[in-house]
């Protein structure tokens, strides 16, 4: 009897799904134990070899514990609400719960495949109904409970009302928004009830606020910190600016410090302990409160005397008076330029920046003219490789508009440019990273985009060559939002359009956040009272400095910026608010390098001193760390100190024996202060408990414990997202009651926003609760007597995954989330294995929602999973060939093999050929090229992206399949310079697998081929669990061969040899040092 997997499996497959076999029992005498695998997001490309990775591996250790007597809940479900399904529905317009059915059926052909002993009797899918009504029920909770700081955990709602009721809010010791009122019982008992609700709204665990967020107008919706790389969505790559919505919002920060702590207590990989460490942010000092004093003529005279003013700006040798570019860092236009004549390269024409109006594209100054276009001529011969590989996807109206390479636009070349929406693309090598060359580069955005009215986007080499998905995306982006030049009011041929000076009115991103009309209302002038002077306060973890302060610094998104800055700074803020609102915070927080701001023209009195301290703006301050607002400094602080030497304001030493002539100095230890009053002579420890004390005194400060973690905005403007249980009357919001509930997503036509701007559900026309039904009903009903609108955002995608564990427990109780008794049996997760790469995310948010159910009692375990696993990613071996870049259009493309295009001796110590090849291009091209006639127009070679399943084991592509692909069409007619004994290789690069790539193999072939205990041995094989590896099949057979043998053990030709004659005793001794050791 041969061993054929295909048929044993599939027979054993069906015997388990008949029998039950893997199905947990919540009743059992035998010990517990939850082994559980992050649940997938059922995606339309189904899974490949990596995905199965970690279900292997838990699935192995869920049958040694079955082995063991335990009773092993082992279950599996889907993370199905998501945004590509949302994607697709827009693009075709076919239902996201078709498409997820249809997604979720392909996963459990293949999960069932591979021969996982999930119990599936508990399936749960979070975008099924009778699922996300426990979402919605959690929602519910979180909104009815309030941080208790005296008992240290989230209460009832009806608690604090109470105490309202009886005592007002003077000894409530809350978690809650920030500056609330003192109200006696006899005011609150005194308050209309609609009153009353927009107070608890500041106490409540869930809530409705005001706040900053990351908004992607690509995908129309608000995205969390964590799905956000490099400024952009992590899904599709569209760019991120911050923007105030209002938003529904989780006040996790009450439970900052119990995550912390938590960490001790759970057995986790220590770097993703110290993720989550980082992430929460726990720092200790002082709340310091700095008053503003009163804007007047005076002031100018106290601020620091080396500092020079030009329209009211404190300026050194940089200006702040203009627009900033979109590195927001202000230059002043090239020095000493002078023009050459005609004779020299110049243009005929002294005029400059000629647009003809008919003739468009004649962008150059005309009095460099003749030198520019000889000078683009010679770099469109001698593209950089990037440059080739990006001009291949912008040629030939890819993009949908026409875009030119190394053009002329006054007395600049642009590497790409599309003159219809006035979009350049700058694609910048290595030296641009060098000082002097960002300042040039810094000028010429400057006089590009306020001269000539581009806007420029810069990508690295790097981007290009490794990211070009997300290049595309933002270039995509960019183009679908800017307008064509020729409908833009005022700007045609070479008529600029109306500036403020000439009484147009200027059109800017500060316009449409209201920024500039905010500005408009500023008062002329604050009250000097002291109890209604504005008040700056400042968190610090070095209070023992405050001597040492010689400005102040806010977010641009601070609430006091537009009331604070005087008229005379008003445009300069708004502009640089609105540059800055073009950048992440994460982008802010990475970026150290660079250096912005804008002085408000407002002043702050010191605690202490009471002399007056500038107050600037600057994106490297963050509105929702602290309080948006930091006292600055220089000595101390590396960052403070670039500031102020930048902007040229003072730096007071106050450390003693301390040179700081070059550089700030941080260190706390071993010094003594200076210049610092009453601190004079003492540490930093003992210095910064005098300073809160007498902080505390004076009622200017108190001490105060920080925390970087921020309240989670939990609002998103989709469809394909859980609904909330909510409806408005007079604009507050009302729970519905939870036997009405599930509140189920309404069908719509469109699941693009409304035409005003509403999130997808606006499109609805049955989206109104009525409260005498208890049901939704037609918006035409809506009379906000009995029938109100209902909430139009949808959660996030971290909602349904934040409780699911909870869930399996019980997946198929009616009256419960999860009984009291399965609860009590299961615990919590024994085993939990995913990728790292929730670390900030869900690990996080699932934490706090299971600090939070225990809190009120819902359920027993105050950590969801108590030890964590991190498996490793699969790497994919990509296939590449060689495109030559040629001038003619019309030339035929031409692909290089691999094995003539580098030879090995010219790649010896390379580690990777795709990055280095730059480098060996044009020498290695020389040296074969005159083998075909294409040396004249060569133009540099490009790697392309194949298919894998086109080439063979011997990295040979399969040249037939290649033309004939419809991946492919444009290489039907190719030229193709294969080896001299006509193979033609490819090039191999180990990358991320990704459908993208083409580099995907599916479970499906190797199950197929081999069957599923080889897919599942040889993925253990591959090393380290936690570790990368590259999938590789050359050793797959050697696995398959080995379990031939082990079959051979049991049968032969004839059937089972196995028989019930006793072991030897040695057989019984291999046996249990066998058993021993796979327990060590």
């Amino acid at each position: 009897m041969k061993y054929n997997p295909n048929e044993i499996e599939a027979r054993w497959q069906k015997y388990w799904a008949d029998n039950g076999t893997f199905q947990a029992d919540n009743h059992s005498d035998k010990p517990k134990y939850y082994v559980l695998d992050m649940f997938p997001y059922p995606s339309g490309a189904g899974l490949h070899v990596g995905h199965p990775l970690g279900y292997i591996a838990s699935d192995i250790y869920a049958r040694f514990k079955r082995h063991k007597g335990f009773n092993v809940l082992h279950p599996q479900g889907y993370d199905s609400f998501g945004l590509p399904a949302e994607q697709y529905a827009i693009q075709t317009g076919q239902h996201p719960a078709i498409t997820t059915e249809t997604n979720i059926a392909r996963y459990r052909e293949q999960l069932d495949k591979i021969g996982f002993s999930f119990d599936w009797d508990r399936e749960v899918r979070t975008s099924n109904p009778e699922y996300y009504k426990w979402t919605q029920w959690i929602f519910i909770q979180l909104f009815n409970s309030w941080y208790n700081k005296d008992s240290d955990r989230a209460e009832s709602i009806c608690t604090l009302i109470a105490e309202f009721e009886k005592n007002g809010n003077t000894a409530v010791n809350a978690v809650s928004d920030d500056n609330i009122p003192a109200f006696t019982a006899k005011q609150w008992n005194g308050w209309s009830v609609e009153a009353q609700e927009k107070m608890l709204l500041r106490y409540r665990l869930t809530y409705l606020a005001e706040t900053e967020v990351n908004w992607c107008p690509a995908l129309g919706t608000v995205l969390a910190n964590d799905e956000i790389v490099n400024g952009v969505s992590e899904r599709g790559g569209h760019p991120v600016i911050r923007k105030k919505m209002t938003q529904w919002s989780m006040r996790i920060s009450a439970y900052a410090e119990r995550l912390l702590q938590g960490l001790d207590t759970i057995d986790w990989t220590e770097s993703l302990k110290e993720s989550q460490r980082n992430w929460i942010g726990k720092s200790v000092g002082a709340l310091v409160k700095f008053r503003v004093i009163e804007p007047s003529t005076e002031n100018w005279a106290i601020y620091p005397p080396n500092v020079e003013f030009v329209d009211g700006v404190p300026v050194t040798d940089l200006t702040s008076t203009e627009s900033l570019s979109s590195d927001l860092t202000p230059d002043p236009s090239p020095k000493d330029f002078h023009p050459p004549a005609p004779s020299e390269g110049g243009g005929g024409n002294s005029g400059k920046n000629s647009l003809n109006k008919d003739r468009g594209y004649l962008t150059g100054d005309s009095t460099v003219i003749g030198h520019t276009l000889q000078h683009a001529q010679n770099m469109r011969k001698e593209p950089t490789v990037a440059e080739a590989t990006l001009w291949e996807m912008l040629r030939k109206k890819n993009l949908g508009e026409r875009f030119r390479r190394q053009h002329p636009i006054g007395v600049f070349i642009a590497d790409f440019v599309c003159l219809e929406k006035r979009l350049i693309i700058e694609v910048d090598g290595s030296y641009h990273n060098d000082p002097e060359q960002k300042e040039l580069d810094e000028t010429r955005t400057l006089e590009l985009e306020q001269k000539h009215l581009f806007k420029i986007l810069r990508f690295s080499n790097n981007e290009i060559m490794h990211d070009m998905q997300v290049v595309i995306s933002r270039i995509k982006t960019e183009l679908d939002d800017r307008k064509s030049y020729k409908d833009i009011e005022g700007l045609t041929g070479s008529t600029p359009p109306p500036s403020e000076e000439a009484g147009g009115k200027k059109n800017s991103i500060a316009d449409g956040l209201g920024i500039n009309a905010f500005f408009d209302d500023i008062s002329e002038g604050l009250s000097s009272d002291e109890e209604t002077r504005d008040v700056i306060e400042v968190f610090t973890t070095r209070p023992d400095t405050i001597f040492g302060v010689t400005f102040m610094t806010l977010a641009p998104e601070h609430d006091l910026v537009a009331k604070i800055t005087t008229p005379d700074q008003k445009h300069a803020v708004a502009d640089y608010i609105e540059a800055t609102a073009k950048r992440s915070e994460r982008d802010r927080m990475a970026d150290v390098k660079t250096i912005s701001g804008v002085f408000t023209g407002a002043y702050a009195e010191h605690p202490f001193t009471k002399e007056p301290i500038p107050v600037w703006i600057g994106d490297y301050v963050l509105a929702g760390y602290g309080t948006g607002a930091v006292m600055a400094v220089p000595a101390g602080d590396q960052r403070d100190y670039d500031f102020a030497k930048h902007f040229n304001i003072d730096i007071k030493n106050i450390f003693e024996d301390v040179d700081i002539s070059t550089e700030a100095y941080g260190a706390k230890d071993n010094i003594k202060l200076i210049d610092s009053a009453f601190l004079d002579g003492y540490s930093y420890k003992e210095a910064s408990k005098r300073a809160i004390e007498a902080l505390e005194d004076m009622g200017q400060g108190q001490g105060r414990t920080n925390y970087r973690l921020r309240d989670a905005v939990f609002s998103r403007q989709r469809y394909w997202g859980e609904p909330f249980p909510v409806y408005y009357v007079n604009g507050l919001p009302q729970l519905i009651d939870k036997k009405h509930l599930p509140v189920r997503l309404p069908d719509v036509e469109k699941y693009l926003p409304t035409e005003d701007g509403q999130p997808p559900l606006g499109n609805s026309k049955e989206w109104a609760w009525s409260t005498i039904e208890n049901k939704v009903v037609a918006n035409e009903l809506i009379d906000n007597v009995s029938v109100f609108p209902l909430e139009l955002n949808t959660m996030p995608g971290w909602a349904g995954s934040s409780w699911y564990w909870l869930r399996y427990m019980d997946a198929h109780n009616e009256e419960d989330f999860v009984s009291k008794e399965a609860e009590a049996y299961w615990q919590n997760v024994d085993l939990y294995i995913g990728g790292s790469e929730h670390a900030t995310g869900h690990l996080l948010y699932s934490r706090f929602w299971n600090k939070f159910l225990k809190d009120r009692g819902f359920i027993n375990s105050e950590e969801p999973f108590k030890k964590l696993i991190n498996q490793g990613m699969i790497l994919g071996m990509s296939a590449y060939v060689f495109k030559v870049l040629h001038q003619e259009e019309n030339t035929p493309p031409i692909l290089i093999s691999y094995a003539k295009y580098f030879k090995e001796e010219k790649i010896k110590n390379i580690d990777s050929t795709i990055v280095d090849y730059e480098i060996k291009l044009q020498k290695i091209f020389d040296e074969f090229a005159s083998d075909v006639n294409i040396v004249q127009g060569y133009n540099g070679i490009v790697p392309i992206h194949v298919d894998v399943n086109l080439v063979n084991s011997s990295d040979e592509l399969n040249i037939q399949e290649f033309r004939n692909h419809p991946l492919y069409k444009e290489y039907k007619d190719a030229i193709f310079i294969s080896e001299e004994d006509g193979t033609f290789k490819v090039s191999r690069e180990v990358e991320k697998m990704s459908k993208s790539k083409y580099n995907v193999v599916t479970p499906d072939d190797i199950c197929a081929d081999y069957g599923a205990d080889t897919l599942r041995l040889y993925e253990m094989f591959l090393g380290p669990l936690e570790q990368a590896k590259p999938w590789n099949t050359a050793g797959i057979t050697g696995v398959f061969g080995f379990l031939k043998k082990l079959w051979k053990l049991y049968f032969d030709e004839s059937g089972l040899i196995v028989t019930s004659n006793p072991a030897s005793k040695e057989a019984y001794k291999i046996l249990h040092r066998t058993i021993k050791k796979t327990q060590d």
